[in-house]
């Protein structure tokens, strides 16, 4: 799977025709050329795998400088040679990907932070995924992103002189981050997180895209459980008139995981999107998700494509899935289930997603069933197949370690 990840990743740097074409034409109009960004979130997603499978492989002691697989090194060079600056918020994924791993990684993670305590946020605080634009909106992806960074930051400062204050202060903004999106985007009847909200001029709040979306509950729980391994880690508490982020962690977890589907998978979708009716959505009606799902690229061969899904034929989607089993695999390493007694319980869910995972890879590493990528809020286009996002997820997923079995052998 690492080769296959790779290729992937030194795929994503070569110039795209539609894009080399779209450039051309902008040049020709006077217009600016928008900046390719090599370190954008699919690369991100499968650099993060790459760094897991290699820091499984190695099995390197604590505090020894992770090796750089070559097809890493080579994006961060060709992203350091051409000056590049950070452009978004989601470039913290590969951030936090690679910290601490290579001569440069000082560098590009002090970067990454100034990147982020400069970038535009609402008036609420919290930051905008694009930044630059008109609109105000904050997505699960950018919170989830930018707080796994700012948690993995802090434990790696952790222990460095005169440091003690600023890895509290970058715990605190993970925390700030992540806690606000969590009061302000939860649906009470579901205890599900919609994907996002925009702030308006009149201090309103519309929530904005699907609740329970599955990649979006993949981006928030990846930096929620970043947060709560290196809290438990430091032994950091949370004011008693605060809820434990263990205790959300835990909440949101093992509601995804209750929907696990016989072939170990997750959906891609958590919410019964099918039998709600009305104004479901505040930017697309439920109507057009309802064609959605009805695309003939998701029938069977004589299938009526006119029929919509039920809720229990909603497909299952391999990156969301490998995302959630990411943060719960991280987070149950570190100890955030056994206060909760659910550990076993979860640990059986996780071998059970790990086949599930394994039968969608193929012979030459590529792991399928993976939905393609979100165009807009509550615009999920019903294709499945093999996507950067869903072989970087799988890799990560498959490369952590898992609780012993009935029988004592450890899974790995």
């Amino acid at each position: 799977m690492e080769e296959a990840a790779g290729n992937m990743l030194e795929e994503l740097r070569k110039p795209q025709l539609s894009r080399t074409l779209k450039n051309a034409a902008r040049r020709a109009l006077g217009r600016e050329v928008p900046v390719k960004d090599l370190l954008y979130w699919p690369a991100g997603m499968l650099v993060l795998g790459l760094m897991e499978a290699e820091k499984a492989i190695a099995a390197q002691p604590a505090g020894e400088q992770q090796k750089l697989p070559q097809k890493v090194r080579e994006v961060l060079t060709a992203w350091e040679k051409g000056g590049e600056k950070l452009q978004y918020p989601d470039d913290a994924l590969l951030a936090a990907a690679v910290l601490g791993s290579f001569a440069g990684g000082k560098e590009l993670a002090e970067r990454m932070e100034a990147f982020l305590e400069e970038t535009e946020r609402d008036e609420l605080g919290l930051i905008l995924y694009r930044p630059g634009r008109d609109d105000c909106e904050v997505l699960a992806d950018g919170i989830g992103m930018s707080a796994m960074f700012l948690a993995r930051r802090a434990g790696q400062l952790t222990g460095t002189d005169g440091m003690e204050e600023h890895v509290l202060t970058l715990l605190n903004e993970a925390y700030h981050q992540l806690r606000s999106f969590y009061l302000i985007t939860l649906d009470p009847d579901s205890g599900l997180l919609w994907h996002g909200y925009e702030l308006q001029a009149d201090g309103s709040i519309v929530r904005k895209g699907l609740i329970g979306w599955g990649r979006a509950m993949g981006w928030y729980l990846m930096g929620l459980s970043e947060l709560c391994c290196v809290m438990r880690e430091l032994g950091v508490e949370t004011d008693e008139d605060e809820e434990d982020p263990q205790k959300t962690f835990a909440k949101l977890l093992l509601k995804c995981f209750s929907l696990q589907r016989e072939n170990g998978l997750l959906p891609w979708t958590f919410t019964d999107v099918v039998s709600l009716g009305g104004d479901l959505f505040r930017s697309v009606t439920s109507g057009e998700l309802r064609e959605a799902l009805q695309s003939p690229d998701n029938a069977e061969e004589g299938e009526e494509t006119a029929r919509i899904l039920a809720a229990s034929e909603i497909p299952t989607d391999l990156s969301a899935s490998a995302m959630i089993g990411y943060a719960a695999a991280r987070a149950l390493k570190a100890g955030v289930f056994d206060q909760a007694g659910s550990a076993a319980e979860l640990g059986e869910k996780l071998r059970k997603l790990r086949e599930g995972i394994l039968s969608f890879v193929d012979e030459s590493g590529q792991a399928g069933g993976a939905l393609a990528e979100c165009v807009g809020f509550g615009n999920h286009p019903q294709r499945y197949g093999i996507y950067p996002w869903g072989q970087g997820a799988a890799l990560a997923f498959l490369s952590c370690e898992l609780p012993e079995t009935e029988t004592g052998r450890r899974t790995s």
